[in-house]
């Protein structure tokens, strides 16, 4: 007799539409995982805007608030019975109800992916600090395993770098079919890019929540390269829209900065196929989905050097890093990658493809994230058979 699918249920704070990496890395995972016969839902604050679709179970909650990213969601507390919960973290006031299911149901196995630290500026960064050094180590202490994105990343953490014998260094995947080189020209005459321009492509969420993918440093620094011919594309909406497009750098770049707004993420391939190459200018990204998805796409690209993205890019010429939190070093990635000639960006961009087709497939995530779900079942019984 065959055995029931396992029922998994994934907690994230946000998912598509909204345009933020973990929420988009959820709903790849939980996909692939329904498509694989698992019995997969996925829990997440109701928003406007249609999800894409998803074999997967999807439950959008009313929030009782919201406060940014994070929405408090009295209906997790009324979780079914599943076998495994796998929190997307970082999670404010989703912490509470996982606890409670498993307080409830001490048999359900538990998996933390840990995508990033909770950051902040002002009074936030210190309520963040607050809530990650007490709900956020209460969370990984009670997990049966940690996921975390690269090594490096996991060093910064200090409560992380003690775990090691239940850590797991899982990459995001990326769709590597939707996500793919295509013709630039027909992108770039829908978004109003001249088709003999050596366009940048910046994706980003432009709100508070996102402030660290620093869009102002990418408008900055392309406003910096004096080349008539170099574009920059910036593909993303939110309040800090009207600001940047008003800003300094904006104004100086004049007609060579196209701002095209959110791109739903079924559409977010085309856009990225307008460009030459892609710009990341974080000053704090764990592993960034967009960047993979720019590189599925064939496009090579400038990013800053963070922890994460050292470790997503080792061993490959497919991206120049520099120096985070610096336009003048960011220019000067830009104008390096720009004087290129074409077909050496198009060698680096079948560079970029290739990588992600070798390290960051997504079937071959969903294959490491099983093995993982697998060691944190057997955790689990483990510690139900221990003496009390």
């Amino acid at each position: 007799m065959a055995e029931p699918p396992l029922r998994v249920a994934h907690l994230t704070p946000v998912y598509p539409p909204y345009a933020a990496g973990s929420g988009v890395a959820c709903h790849y995972q939980a996909a692939e995982q329904a498509r694989r016969g698992m019995d997969v839902s996925v829990w997440t604050v109701a928003t406007d805007g249609t999800p894409p679709s998803t074999p997967a179970t999807l439950r959008r909650l009313p929030a009782l608030l919201q406060l940014g990213a994070a929405p408090l969601l009295p209906g997790l507390f009324r979780l079914p019975e599943v076998d495994l919960v796998h929190v997307h973290h970082p999670f404010i006031f989703g912490i509470e109800p996982a606890l409670w299911t498993l307080l409830r149901r001490p048999a359900t196995a538990l998996v933390v992916t840990y995508h990033n630290r909770l950051v902040g500026s002002g009074l936030r960064r210190a309520l963040f600090f607050a809530y990650e050094e007490t709900m956020g180590r209460a969370l990984v202490s009670r997990a049966d395993r940690l996921i975390v994105l690269s090594r490096e990343h996991a060093s910064t953490i200090s409560y992380l770098r003690r775990e090691n014998g239940r850590l797991a260094v899982i990459p995001n995947g990326v769709d590597a079919e939707r996500f793919s080189p295509g013709p630039a020209a027909e992108a770039r005459r829908a978004l109003g890019v001249p088709e003999d321009a050596i366009v940048a492509v910046h994706v980003a969420t432009l709100d508070r929540t996102h402030f660290l993918k620093r869009t102002d440093l990418a408008l900055e620094a392309v406003a910096q390269v004096d080349d008539p011919r170099v574009h920059l594309l910036v593909v993303g909406d939110g309040e800090w829209r009207p600001a940047l497009e008003r800003g300094g750098a904006a104004r100086r770049l004049g007609d060579r900065v196209h701002f095209a707004g959110h791109r739903e993420h079924d559409a977010l391939p085309q856009a990225l196929r307008a460009g030459d190459f892609f710009l990341l200018s974080s000053d704090l990204d764990a592993f960034p989905l967009v960047l993979l998805e720019a590189l599925a796409c064939g496009l090579p690209a400038v990013a800053t050097a963070t922890e994460g993205v050292r470790a997503m890019m080792e061993g490959s010429d497919a991206a120049m890093l520099v120096r985070p939190g610096d336009a003048a070093a960011i220019a000067h990635g830009v104008r390096a990658m720009a004087t290129l000639p074409a077909g050496e960006r198009a060698r680096r961009g079948a560079a970029a493809r290739v990588l992600c087709m070798r390290r960051y497939a997504l079937t071959a995530v969903v294959d490491r994230l099983e093995e993982v779900y697998a060691a944190a079942r057997e955790r689990s019984s483990r510690r139900r058979r221990m003496p009390v």
